[in-house]
């Protein structure tokens, strides 16, 4: 009886010093997203991507959808502001899986707005338009507040 207690005991320990080295990780992963914001709106836009594709490993990793997520987006706003459509379709096309996965519409209202930043951009305003009624009816659906 002994021995079974001190089995589980362990199993609880080794649980938990798993769960935190998970938060730790997790934790650290935000850290470095939010460097990847700080570096994209600081206009290093390589060292964004890089930062990001850490977060996303570890997002994907974990299957913390929150950091898969922002990461995502980011690498979203860096194609775009490199006017990368292959990597904004690309990215665009994983938020879109991601939001399907999770039934969250938050990463469908990111895309759509990025792709209408990329209509706007290339000049096709009805484009522009559709998609940004399209994020914006997902917005008030799921009550989002301005950032």
């Amino acid at each position: 009886m002994k021995s079974i207690l001190s089995i589980f005991i362990f199993t609880i320990l080794l649980s938990s010093c798993t769960n935190k080295n998970a938060t730790n990780r997790i934790d650290d992963a935000y850290t470095v997203l939010d460097s990847s914001f700080v570096a994209f709106k600081g206009g290093n836009n390589e060292l964004a991507k890089k930062l990001s594709n850490e977060v996303l490993s570890v997002g994907l990793e974990l299957e913390h959808d929150t950091l898969t997520g922002y990461a995502l987006m980011n690498l979203c706003r860096t194609a775009l502001r490199e006017k990368d459509e292959i990597e904004l379709k690309k990215y665009g096309d994983q938020l879109m899986q991601l939001a399907a996965d999770t039934k969250d519409e938050t990463w469908e209202m990111y895309r759509a707005h990025m792709y209408a930043e990329l209509a706007r951009m290339n000049g096709d305003l009805d484009k522009a338009v559709e998609l940004y009624k399209i994020s914006l009816r997902i917005s008030n659906s799921i009550g989002a507040k301005e950032t």
